[in-house]
């Protein structure tokens, strides 16, 4: 059914319902994996859109413990793992307010890579190679943000 709608002309990807929420949030809350990929395939849809709660895509399957669902979304440039809803809440702090640890673990991972990438870059344009704002690079930051990274991506 969904692959017909997608097929046809005219139809918007991302539509809203009253409550703010596109056919790749209600897909995502539900952890519909095959839905979703046919859904970020397409162009015209936002992985990123927020509802009126300012809820994600992210947030909601994160929340939900859909591993595989999280994994399809953090691959996306444009999605931002550290959104905050109405309430402040993100993605990581609703994995881990439901005990959703996979989903927590990859949302993790995910931060780390980004804090670990924008320090070095960071570093890189100010041309300095072993220090950072608030003190020494060390060989243990990198060693384990860059595979957990690298798992993720």
């Amino acid at each position: 059914m969904v692959k017909l709608l997608l097929a046809k002309d005219g139809v918007d990807l991302d539509s809203k319902d009253k409550d703010g929420r596109t056919p790749l949030s209600l897909a995502a809350r539900i952890g519909h994996e095959a839905v979703v990929k046919l859904l970020l395939a397409k162009d015209g849809v936002d992985p990123d859109s927020e509802d009126i709660c300012g809820r994600t895509p992210l947030s909601y399957t994160a929340g939900n413990g859909h591993e595989a669902v999280v994994e399809l979304l953090l691959a996306k440039d444009d999605v931002d793992p550290d959104s905050t809803n109405d309430e402040d809440r993100t993605p990581l702090s609703l994995a881990a307010g439901n005990g959703v640890w996979k989903c927590l673990e990859l949302l993790r991972a995910m931060m780390a890579a980004i804090k670990w990438f924008s320090d070095r870059m960071w570093l890189n344009v100010r041309g300095k190679s072993c220090r950072r704002a608030e003190g020494d690079v060390r060989k243990s930051d990198e060693e384990a943000a860059l595979p957990v990274a690298v798992n993720v991506l």
